[in-house]
């Protein structure tokens, strides 16, 4: 079964839709036939996987040992981060690079069992991530954004 958007092997590893597509042409959010803001979305999610996080400060008048601190977060491995890229759409990396869709941490795929990156919608658009639309153009016109808010 082939993918009706790229051509290629279907994979159910990755969700769709697969690309950053507008339908107004001089959109920001739709990417070049090279793929140039995927790929800029790839190497930016590559560097944020790779550098970890440092741990929160601790608040004053408490232990400041690392056990009591928050433990931030380890960086994943080279082998990790190649299976979180493999997971990626161009769509999510393009939203990524945008700062429309948040890093919300990784989880183990049902189909294949390596990890795939999780994202979250920024608050002020819900929905954005599911609905496989552009942050600028969205169906629901005259909202902010291009979006509307399903929580009525």
């Amino acid at each position: 079964m082939l993918d009706p958007e790229t051509g290629e092997p279907y994979r159910p590893c990755r969700p769709h839709p697969s690309r950053a597509v507008c339908h107004v042409d001089t959109c920001g959010y739709a990417d070049t036939v090279d793929g140039r803001l995927s790929t800029a979305g790839r190497r930016a999610l590559m560097k944020h996987l790779e550098a970890g996080r440092e741990p929160e400060p601790t608040p004053p008048g408490h232990c400041d040992c690392r056990r009591c601190r928050d433990r931030g977060r380890d960086p994943l491995t080279p082998a990790e981060i190649d299976a979180v890229q493999h997971h990626l759409t161009d769509r999510l990396a393009v939203l990524f690079l945008l700062s429309y869709a948040v890093y919300d941490g990784c989880e183990i795929c049902p189909h294949c069992g390596e990890l795939f990156a999780v994202f979250a919608d920024r608050v002020d658009t819900r929905g954005l991530i599911a609905s496989g639309g552009c942050p600028y153009h969205g169906q629901h016109a005259g909202s902010p954004l291009g979006l509307g808010d399903s929580d009525g």
